[in-house]
């Protein structure tokens, strides 16, 4: 199976998430079941890491998506936006373009005729952003971090004037 394939496989599980609002351990562990050895890492990667950053790339996707809210992008275009915006942004030994490329080729395959170029555009302003996207992807993190620790400090003088109050 080649990568081309692989991310075939990624898009059809994604699309199936979307449509579905969950992920489907069954279809999950039929692709990789039928998947070559050589690109089960690939797929098992993907479509995890394209789980974990769903709300970031949802949110970054419909940013580029001008005059478009997510719920008016052909669930099949998203799913392909999805694998791709994942793939740019957060897989290192993928060249950008290639990526763009593949996914208007699934976009060909599986969607209608203008969807090439809507996906194209879009991907050519995440490449083009990638740089920035990376940095708000990873401040997002380092707020989520700080408000956990804010959480933990506020649980500790809440215990703590708890105790107080009860002696």
């Amino acid at each position: 199976m080649s990568r081309i394939l692989a991310r075939e496989n990624v898009f059809k599980l994604i699309y199936e998430r979307v449509i579905r609002n969950e992920k489907n351990p069954h279809s999950f562990e039929a692709v990789i079941k039928s998947t070559e050895e050589s690109e089960k890492e690939y797929i098992i990667s993907l479509y995890n890491g394209i789980d974990e950053c769903l709300e970031f790339l949802q949110k970054i996707i419909e940013r580029f998506a001008i005059d478009f809210k997510l719920t008016r992008i052909h669930k099949v275009d998203l799913a392909i936006l999805l694998v791709a915006t994942y793939e740019i942004l957060f897989v290192e030994d993928i060249i950008e373009a290639i990526s763009a490329n593949e996914a208007v080729e699934i976009a060909k395959k599986f969607s209608n005729e203008d969807s090439g170029k809507f996906i194209n555009g879009i991907l050519a302003s995440v490449i083009k952003d990638k740089d920035n996207l990376i940095e708000e992807f990873n401040k997002k993190d380092e707020v989520i971090e700080e408000e956990v620790f804010l959480e933990e400090i506020e649980k500790e003088a809440t215990e703590e004037i708890f105790k107080q109050d009860n002696n």
